[in-house]
């Protein structure tokens, strides 16, 4: 090979790596792992964007006031409180929580029997098909009673502050009994409620 070979392919090879490094304009040739950093940069970060609480009025009624109450529910059966925009609805869920309960227990005790003969259990209820928030177990609530039904405003985990119609055996209070009298009860009926206060 001749001298004027060597040296040409020395110098073009030379040109190929100045083009590669430097770029087609003159400027570095930026990593790919630069090109990423910066793209990702560019991205805003969902941890970052602060989640902005809501006020969900289910009912047209402030309850203003520091929380009396918590989300209890009742074991087993309710995992929380119920808020609807009716005492009507927040009972339909109840008891769709009980019949879910009720029939699944007398299935499992049956050893199938049960649905052998009615059918399958209903499945637990989805509050929002109606209407509903269920509200964990343990939140603050601040709870009047003021307006003929119970209604509760419920702090939610992430800040937002859901107001409706509720019932009073989900709820646990500081005290035994809530801090009213002549409360309706999901468990009593009137009659019955008059009869235990005259007892005691």
């Amino acid at each position: 090979m001749s001298g004027k070979t060597v040296a040409g392919t020395v110098v073009g090879a030379g040109i190929v790596l100045a083009f590669l490094f430097f770029g087609a304009r003159g400027h570095p040739a930026a990593a790919p792992e630069a090109s990423a950093a910066t793209a990702s940069a560019a991205m805003p970060d969902a941890e970052t964007v602060a989640y902005q609480p809501k006020t969900i009025r289910l009912v047209d009624i402030d309850v203003p006031g520091a929380p009396n109450a918590t989300a209890g529910g009742v074991q087993g059966t309710v995992p929380g409180a119920i808020l609807c925009d009716t005492y009507d609805k927040a009972m339909m869920v109840y008891d769709a929580y009980n019949t879910h309960w009720q029939e699944t227990v007398m299935d499992q005790r049956s050893g199938g029997r049960y649905a052998l003969i009615h059918g399958k259990p209903d499945p637990a209820p989805n509050p929002d098909d109606f209407g509903c928030v269920l509200v964990p177990v343990g939140t603050p609530m601040h709870f009047e009673m003021g307006h003929g039904v119970p209604v509760a405003a419920a702090h939610m985990a992430n800040g937002d502050v859901v107001t409706g119609v509720t019932l009073i055996p989900l709820m646990t209070f500081p005290r035994a009994t809530p801090p009213v009298a002549n409360i309706p009860s999901t468990s009593a009926k009137p009659d019955d409620q008059g009869q235990s206060q005259q007892s005691s």
